[in-house]
């Protein structure tokens, strides 16, 4: 099973010394928000993910991995599998 990006995250934390404290303060958000982000019930922002990669001297790809899909991906792969279930003259009104 592939690492996932909460996994990396934690990881170098723990070797640089780093708190949740340390990534809510220089995310600008609260010490439970980081608990959420890093035990994957939340969603981090684009924004966040950077900051978060920065902090641990990371690149974005480092931290999240090359296979990751962003929730816009998500919702452009849905609408194509919605827009495969309508028929034609439906899918040209949709257009």
């Amino acid at each position: 099973m592939a690492e996932h990006w909460t996994d990396r995250a934690q990881r170098v934390m723990k070797v640089k010394g780093y708190e949740n404290t340390d990534v809510a303060s220089r995310l600008g958000i609260t010490e439970g928000a980081v608990s959420r982000l890093l035990n994957d019930i939340g969603e981090p922002s684009f924004v966040q993910l950077e900051e978060i990669a920065k902090m641990l001297d990371m690149s974005l790809s480092e931290l999240i991995g090359e296979d990751a899909i962003f929730v816009s991906d998500k919702q452009q792969i849905r609408a194509v599998e919605l827009m495969q279930d309508i028929g034609q003259d439906r899918r040209d009104l949709a257009l």
